[in-house]
């Protein structure tokens, strides 16, 4: 074709954006999510302060839906709800155990043994140790979808380094909790729960912040940094 009759459709892809990011309302109910998460961070969603989340943050939240809905056709039982001490726990999937599904773009290099599951993945860990208590089990399933794989993009074929690109992996671990150990986990999300009660009843966001990784990806990072020159 010596003519080529196209133009990019900026209607429709901003239609489709709109329906992907809809309209987000405050939330007053307490979740495992929110109270393994950082506690200032729930605050402000909470409080209906405004968020910025950029438009790649949506369509990365898009793919991990579909992603999950693909992988919860496997199980018996998906979206299973429980509530304990004012707190909602919605449990992606249960089979032979409770289960946690996550799609992450890390590479999956970044478990190179066992024990780097608890690290890499602390807050999943600590949402399925949540799961665990409110059923009364003590194990439970982390399967994780690893969108690029391992970024290596190499594996050994027959003793040979073979170049493998960009492919995705499917990762599942049954972890075992202790008594002691879920205990700890709910108490601490009672601490936090109760912190952003108070904050939430005087103004004052709870002195409490999350790990690194989560100021990193936050939408209010700016007023967090403004609230912690004020304290200085």
């Amino acid at each position: 074709m010596s003519d080529i009759n196209i133009k990019e459709n900026n209607n429709l892809r901003n239609e489709v954006m709109k329906t992907l990011t809809g309209e987000r309302f405050p939330s007053s109910t307490f979740s495992v999510t929110k109270l393994t998460g950082c506690p200032r961070c729930t605050f402000y969603r909470m409080k209906g302060t405004f968020e910025f989340i950029p438009e790649s943050r949506f369509l990365i939240f898009a793919r991990g839906r579909g992603i999950h809905y693909e992988l919860e056709k496997h199980f018996k039982s998906s979206e299973v709800r429980k509530e304990v001490d004012g707190i909602r726990g919605d449990i992606d999937a249960v089979g032979d155990r409770v289960t946690e599904i996550y799609s992450t773009g890390m590479s999956s290099s970044k478990i190179k043994d066992l024990s780097d599951v608890y690290k890499v993945f602390e807050t999943k860990v600590k949402q399925l140790m949540a799961y665990c208590y409110m059923t009364g089990g003590k194990e439970g399933d982390l399967l994780v979808f690893f969108m690029s794989g391992d970024y290596t993009r190499f594996t050994e074929v027959a003793g040979k380094t073979v170049y493998t690109g960009i492919q995705p992996q499917l990762k599942c671990w049954t972890l075992k909790f202790t008594d002691e150990e879920l205990s700890e986990n709910w108490k601490q999300m009672l601490n936090n729960k109760e912190d952003i009660e108070l904050a939430l009843k005087t103004g004052t966001p709870p002195l409490t912040v999350g790990k690194k990784w989560e100021c990193a990806y936050c939408g209010f990072e700016n007023i967090c940094f403004a609230e912690e020159e004020k304290k200085e």
